[in-house]
C-alpha cells in the first residue's frame, strides 16, 4: 500500500506533466482555429480542459481516496452553474482550489470556471501556458492595472458569448473587495 505522502507527490507530478504535455499536444493544435473562429476555439479548449480537470478529480477521489461531501442549504434554491457568477475563495491551503474542481464536477460545470491568479503564475512553463489558453485571469495586485484587466476580460467574455463563473483565487483578497465598480 502506498503512503499518502507518496500518493500526493505522484498526483502533483502527474498533474504537472499532463498540464505541460496536454497543453502542447491538445491545446496548441487549436491555435489556428483562433484566427477564424474564437468561439469555436474556446469551445475546443474548454473540452480539453474539462478532460484535464476531470483527471484531477479522478486522482483526488479515486487514487488519493479523498471524499467530497456537499451539503446544500434547504432554501428552495438549487445551484445553477449556467448563470455567470463570482465565487470568492480565500486560501486555507495551497491546494484548496483543486478540491473545488470536485464540487464543479458534481454540477457538470468544470468548463465554466475562470480562475483569477497572480500574474507571475502565467510564466510557469506548461501549466502557465495552459492557464492562459483557458482564459484564466492574471492580476498584478495593483487596483488601477487590475481594474483594466478585469474590464477587458468581462468585455471579451461578452464578445464571445461565454457564460462563466469567475473564481477569485488570490491569497489575500481584502484589497479587492473595496470599491469594485466594473
Amino acid at each position: 500500500m502506498l503512503s499518502k505522502k507518496f500518493k500526493c507527490y505522484v498526483v502533483c507530478l502527474v498533474l504537472y506533466l499532463t498540464s505541460t504535455f496536454g497543453n502542447t499536444w491538445m491545446l496548441f493544435p487549436y491555435l489556428p482555429v483562433l484566427i477564424f473562429n474564437r468561439k469555436l476555439f474556446h469551445t475546443l479548449s474548454d473540452f480539453s480542459l474539462r478532460i484535464w480537470f476531470g483527471l484531477a478529480v479522478f486522482f483526488l477521489e479515486k487514487f488519493c481516496g479523498i471524499r467530497i461531501c456537499l451539503h446544500e442549504a434547504k432554501n428552495g434554491k438549487e445551484k445553477n452553474f449556467t448563470e455567470s457568477s463570482i465565487v470568492l475563495m480565500n486560501h486555507r491551503t495551497r491546494l484548496d482550489w483543486l478540491f473545488y474542481f470536485c464540487v464543479l464536477y458534481r454540477y457538470n460545470a468544470l468548463t465554466k470556471i475562470k480562475i483569477i491568479l497572480k500574474d507571475v503564475l502565467k510564466k510557469v512553463p506548461g501549466p502557465g501556458w495552459a492557464m492562459q489558453t483557458a482564459l484564466f485571469i492574471f492580476i498584478k495586485r495593483q487596483w488601477q492595472t487590475d481594474r483594466e484587466i478585469l474590464t477587458k476580460f468581462i468585455e471579451y467574455f461578452k464578445f464571445i458569448e461565454k457564460k462563466t463563473m469567475v473564481c477569485w483565487l488570490v491569497f489575500y483578497i481584502r484589497w479587492l473587495l473595496v470599491g469594485i465598480n466594473l
